[in-house]
């Protein structure tokens, strides 16, 4: 393309309305060049007294007074369309072109032949130069009123051109055709000017496009953020400011034009009621020429929380956004409500009172000490499981109730645990001051209660510790206290006592046994032993069930008694009961196909681990057939969540692995258990045969428990079985599958139950030996 040549605008295209109404921008100067050529053309016509050339004016003035009337016409048609909201078409603005092209190319025609007559009829030296004089003006004219238009300037230079040029060849003198060689770079040059003015057109059209979007761009950006957001110059005058803005404002968007931070300032204070500390915040960070972000929260009345966030700019001014943050505000403080105050009882929960008592510690005056009073209640589970939960839960809250009432502003309480309280002092006397508020607990939560028509009375049992040396943390108290309500519940519930040095050696007893609990699965200080299960039909052993020991480096062999309930603080039992599992199958794919293994579920291993893949890794690494696995469970699983404790045993069933239901009898709610739960197996506890004697009632108990397991088609397991009458008695009385006991064999090493387990063995002839035949069983 040359570079003086513009491509025409697509018909109906963004730009082409403009260009065909710049045409008719300027009608005035249109009409004086067309009054002022017709003067020039009488002014010849008379000096020469030529007739045509009055005839040239005639027809000149009648085109000019054409074109005036469709300017006219033109700008009536486009008001009329504004004022309907409605643009003009393509269609029409081509031809309105038409038109105002008809009447210019009229108009250079009539010019172009009064040169024509001038120059080759006339030869009229005056009329000859007024008429090129006049047709260089009105070419001039062309170029700033119709170079938007690039075929109407060219057909109108041509005309012009065309005309001069053959006056100056009819003229026939040298002079003349020299005159006409010239005229061809003026015409050039006239029409290079009006590309050019035509290209700055089409450019300063195109960014005006261009701005124009770009403009709606970010207006429609402005009003689609969710902040309310202002724009100040460098004097702290609102430029811009965006709809959220001026909505939650509630000003006109021309009111917001020019608006200054004072009188912004004051629609804040007054009409949305902010904290005058709060509007000189405000005002401070807008007005301040800050080179940083600066940020600040305020409220605005009744419960709305607003951030505002100040960025600077170059020129001086701020850019400036409102958002509001109620919601996250709320959902913080709903948060940090949850993390610091119990669901239940609205008392601050375990977290927060170990952080209060931290506090208190580290804020105690040098004469003060800190006291924690940590409270549990008595025999709470029992009528938490026999009540249920929803009792449980209200007993809790009203016992909160007292113990607040109780502690007043004497110290902070919280609730520490499931049935478990804390009460933390500062004073100078806290020790006095905690025997006598665990004095007045203890006869306000002894009193009776009625939930849900149920007169409850329950007790407490407190134990109380004292802080005041630097080196007391509250880890340190809380263990004392710990200590302390151990022993308490050890001489008898319902009292209270103050942790002393002579329990701080049980303390460090178990603090020692804790450290040295980590390291006993590392290095494989844990042992599986196994008690038999004798049938009393068949006259063998039937199960061995599996038993962990924990042989110390140091100490030897530790009950199971005393490290479990701390694995199970620690949260190591369901590590120690993976290892529990995993043992005891790899010892039962050793045995004879006919024998099966036994294993103790926890309620915590139960309810915190994943104990049905823990069972199921167990028995594919071990290959060992489900059913000679039986998961002996107590009546503590049921405690909580009893749907999904069913749910997993089902699942278990369906493996083919064997439920059996331990400690039977000593539960709340035994039977019911019975009914619901999966089971295959019942192991009455020992407690039952420690005194087992005819006409007892606990001979009646057992044989009440194992006519009711027949009628259901449960094996039914005798344990604690010691001694021969014992057993005598048993069998001649009661239906039982099998026994378990010392009298045929206390818990041995996997070695040892190998051999028990060998029919070809001394040990196992002797201990089947105890067992009777069994057709004398038959009553």
């Amino acid at each position: 393309m040359k570079n003086n040549q513009i491509p025409e605008p697509v018909i109906g295209g963004n730009l082409y309305r403009p260009l065909v109404r710049a045409l008719f921008a300027d009608t005035q100067t249109m009409v004086l060049g067309v009054v002022a050529s017709s003067i020039g053309v009488l002014l010849t016509a008379w000096q020469s007294g030529e007739v045509s050339l009055y005839v040239c004016a005639a027809i000149m003035l009648l085109v000019g007074a054409c074109r005036a009337a469709v300017n006219v016409a033109y700008r009536k048609r486009t008001h009329e369309l504004q004022y309907d909201a409605r643009p003009v078409t393509s269609a029409e603005m081509q031809r309105w072109e038409l038109y105002y092209s008809i009447g210019a190319v009229g108009s250079m025609s009539c010019l172009a032949g009064w040169c024509a007559i001038t120059m080759a009829m006339m030869h009229n030296e005056f009329a000859s130069t007024t008429a090129v004089a006049v047709t260089f003006a009105n070419l001039i004219g062309v170029c700033g009123r119709n170079f938007p238009i690039a075929r109407l300037i060219n057909w109108q230079i041509s005309i012009a051109g065309a005309g001069m040029i053959v006056g100056c060849i009819a003229e026939g003198e040298l002079h003349f055709l020299l005159l006409a060689v010239l005229i061809l770079p003026f015409i050039y040059s006239v029409r290079k000017i009006a590309g050019a003015q035509r290209r700055n057109l089409f450019t300063a059209l195109t960014e005006q496009r261009r701005s124009s979007k770009l403009a709606g761009q970010f207006n429609t950006a402005l009003d689609n953020i969710p902040q309310a957001m202002c724009m100040f110059d460098a004097g702290r005058r609102i430029e811009v400011m965006n709809s959220t803005m001026l909505d939650q404002l509630g000003i006109d968007a021309r009111g917001s034009h020019r608006l200054e931070l004072s009188e912004l300032m004051t629609l804040l204070g007054r009409r949305f009621e902010v904290d005058s500390n709060d509007v000189s915040a405000i005002e401070r960070i807008l007005s301040v020429a800050n080179s940083t972000r600066c940020s600040l929260t305020f409220d605005i009345p009744p419960h709305q929380t607003i951030k505002l966030i100040a960025n600077p700019m170059d020129n001086g001014g701020m850019v400036a956004t409102f958002e509001d943050i109620s919601r996250e505000v709320q959902a913080e403080t709903k948060i940090e409500q949850m993390a610091r105050f119990d669901k239940l009882t609205g008392l601050i929960n375990r977290e927060e009172a170990q952080r209060e008592l931290a506090r208190s510690l580290n804020d105690r005056l040098e004469d003060e000490q800190c006291a924690v009073l940590l409270i549990n209640l008595d025999r709470f589970k029992a009528i938490n499981d026999t009540l249920g939960h929803q009792v449980g839960d209200k007993l809790l809250c009203g016992l909160a109730k007292r113990l607040a009432k109780a502690v007043g502003n004497t110290g902070k309480i919280s609730r520490y645990g499931g049935d478990e309280f804390a009460t933390i002092i500062r004073s100078p006397n806290a020790l006095d001051i905690a025997k006598a508020l665990a004095d007045q607990i203890i006869d306000a939560i002894q009193f009776p209660i009625n939930i849900d028509q149920n007169n409850i009375q329950i007790g407490c049992t407190i134990g109380i510790a004292i802080g005041g040396r630097i080196d007391d943390t509250s880890e340190l108290l809380m263990k004392q206290a710990d200590t302390a309500l151990f022993r308490a519940k050890q001489e008898g519930r319902g009292s209270m006592r103050v942790f002393a040095k002579s329990m701080g050696q049980e303390l460090e007893e178990r603090r020692r046994l804790e450290t040295d609990l980590r390291d006993a699965l590392e290095h494989e200080q844990f042992e599986i032993w196994f008690q038999p299960l004798v049938s009393v039909e068949k006259r063998r052993v039937t199960t061995c069930e599996a038993l962990l020991r924990w042989r110390h480096p140091d100490n030897g062999m530790i009950s199971p008694g005393i490290f479990v309930p701390i694995a199970e603080e620690m949260g190591l039992i369901e590590e120690i009961g993976a290892y529990v599992m995993r043992e005891a199958c790899k010892a039962c794919a050793t045995w004879p196909d006919n024998t099966r293994v036994a294993v103790n579920l926890s309620a915590v291993q139960f309810h915190q681990g994943d104990i049905f893949a823990t069972v199921q890794n167990a028995l594919k690494n071990s290959g060992l057939h489900p059913s000679r696995l039986e998961l002996e469970i107590t009546e503590s699983l049921m405690l909580s969540d009893r749907a999904q404790v069913i749910n997993v045993l089902e699942m278990f069933k369906k493996m083919g692995v064997r439920i059996a239901l331990d400690d039977f009898g000593t539960g709340y709610s035994s039977l019911s258990y019975m009914n619901e739960l999966p089971l295959d197996k019942v192991k009455i506890d020992r407690a039952f045969v420690t005194d087992l004697q005819p006409g007892t009632k606990a001979l009646t108990l057992v044989q009440a428990i194992t006519a009711l397991g027949q009628r259901l088609g449960l094996s039914i397991v005798v344990e604690g079985i010691e001694h021969e009458e014992q057993l005598s008695i048993l069998l001649q009385h009661a239906p039982v599958s099998e026994i378990q006991g010392y009298y045929f064999s206390k818990p041995v090493s996997p070695v040892e139950i190998a051999m028990l387990l060998d029919c070809e063995t001394s040990e196992n002839t002797t201990m089947i030996a105890r067992m009777p035949e069994a057709p004398s069983l038959a009553a």
